[in-house]
C-alpha cells in the first residue's frame, strides 16, 4: 500500500486498553509496525492494530442496541 496513515488504533490483548494515535505527518502503511515497535514501544506480540482515516470513536452500552 502506498497510502499515508495519520490515525492508528492499537488494542492490547493483555490489558484491554485501546489507544488512538494521531500523527501530524502521515507514515507509509508498510512502516506502521516498525513505528509502533520502535517509536511507541509496543510489543507486536501483545497488540492488534488498525489504521483509519475517517469515522468517530463511539462508547456504547447495551442500551444503544434494541433487543
Amino acid at each position: 500500500m502506498n497510502e499515508y496513515i495519520k490515525r492508528i488504533a492499537v488494542m492490547s490483548y493483555n490489558t484491554g486498553d485501546i489507544d488512538i494515535i494521531t500523527l501530524d505527518e502521515g507514515i507509509k502503511y508498510d512502516d506502521v509496525e516498525e513505528f509502533l515497535q520502535n517509536d511507541c514501544n509496543y510489543n507486536q506480540d501483545e497488540i492488534y492494530w488498525m489504521t483509519f482515516d475517517k469515522g468517530s470513536i463511539n462508547f456504547l452500552t447495551n442500551a444503544d442496541f434494541e433487543y
